[in-house]
């Protein structure tokens, strides 16, 4: 069976599907709810989406493609929901030929307005297969029917609070040559919220769902991407961007003299071997380099690709968390190198890609770990040193210099 026909039309109804949920247009609806605010946000959210650089391995995209074509799933639409204050849709992603993922951001006036927007899913979907079951969607070149909508149970867990949906139907369809394809189409709508800030990663697939830890990993790509333009993570301290009414122009408080000693600098590193401490919480220790990893991290995993010009600096580092609360050694930490040019590198642009024994999981206090953090770096850049990033509670930005040799 080709996959074209099938495809084409399928994705076509994707689309409509997942766009249910909000107008595009930047004007305010009132209607289901009280006068949404004007969206004063819009560039931030744009900042938020994701980039063919962020996700790993080779990737097709699309930029977004205005529509504004009338279809049947327009009255399935609840309008803007209330306490919006900023949007950005991203365009299509597609790897495997089947597949396509796609992005949106919303942020609201505060976390309960954002949660009080996805109230409205359940909803949309009994309206969606409606539609589908009383063929309204159908065309003489398609055929829509066995709709089905399900939450997904025990999805993993992403930022303050997650939600994961997949809706899936039935397409017959008739090709370019007039021949008649059929297959299911599956649609994963993985909802995240980060304080106030809202994104939904979208995954379509045909005949079977989009593989899960594929999914998994460009979720987490996508909340690292909406943590760092906050500053951080915003979970517990405070570090997201002002909400509207918030006072922006206040300085913030720095301290009378720079920290100093070992680990304080470029300069100063803290020796290779020995350990450092970042923000009170996180021991770290670099116990092994490869300065030139290419060779390793492309053998890892058939999408991960070199970038010219560039080195694979894979590192394994040991983290012990010495605070007194839960460490993530993925969110909460930011891992850069910095060499003589003086700008840093950081893990995301360009990705190394899938590495071996990538540190990851959630410490409490006391216990440590190992792993694996790969960097990509100039190749004419020198003398190298590990940056990390974390923000304290009072949101200034502590870092720590570690020496790679």
């Amino acid at each position: 069976m080709k996959f074209a026909g099938v495809l084409a039309t399928a994705l076509a109804a994707l689309l409509l599907i997942a766009a249910c949920g909000g107008d595009d247009d930047d004007t305010p609806s009132d209607e289901g709810g009280d006068t949404t605010p004007a969206l004063t946000e819009n560039d931030l959210a744009e900042s938020m989406l994701l980039t063919p650089t962020d996700l790993l391995g080779d990737w097709d995209y699309s930029p977004p493609d205005d529509d504004d074509e009338p279809n049947p799933l327009d009255e399935c639409d609840p309008g803007e929901p209330s306490g919006l204050t900023g949007k950005a849709d991203g365009g299509d992603f597609s790897q495997h030929g089947t597949d396509t993922i796609w992005e949106d951001i919303r942020i609201f006036e505060d976390a309960d307005a954002l949660l009080a927007s996805l109230e409205d899913t359940d909803e949309v979907a009994d309206c969606v297969e409606r539609i589908i079951e009383d063929g309204e969607l159908d065309t003489d070149d398609a055929q829509y029917s066995n709709f089905a909508f399900q939450e997904l149970d025990d999805p993993r867990d992403f930022g303050d609070e997650t939600r994961a949906y997949r809706m899936s139907f039935h397409v017959v369809a008739t090709n370019e040559d007039g021949d008649e394809e059929e297959g299911d189409v599956f649609l994963d709508l993985i909802y995240v919220a980060v304080d106030r800030y809202g994104f939904r990663i979208s995954a379509s697939e045909v005949f079977e769902p989009y593989p899960d830890d594929e999914l998994a990993d460009i979720v987490e790509i996508a909340e690292e991407k909406v943590r760092s333009v906050l500053g951080g993570d915003s979970d517990d301290d405070d570090r997201a961007s002002p909400t509207p009414d918030e006072d922006e122009t206040e300085p913030p408080v720095e301290d009378d003299e720079p920290p100093s000693g070992a680990g304080s600098s470029q300069e100063d590193p803290v020796p290779f071997g020995d350990s450092g401490v970042i923000n009170g919480r996180a021991d770290v220790r670099v116990l092994t380099v490869e300065f030139d990893a290419e060779e390793i991290v492309l053998a890892e995993d058939s999408t991960n690709v070199a970038t010219a010009d560039k080195n694979m600096v894979l590192m394994k580092i040991e983290i012990t968390n010495v605070g007194d609360e839960d460490l993530d050694v993925f969110f909460d930490l930011f891992y850069n190198l910095i060499g003589d040019k003086g700008t840093p590198y950081n893990e995301f642009d360009p990705s190394c890609g899938l590495v071996p024994d990538e540190i990851e999981g959630v410490l409490e206090t006391g216990e440590s770990t190992e792993g694996s953090v790969c960097v990509q770096a100039d190749e004419d850049d020198s003398d190298l040193v590990l940056l990390l990033e974390m923000f304290g509670d009072d949101v200034d930005e502590e870092v720590l210099y570690l020496a790679l040799e």
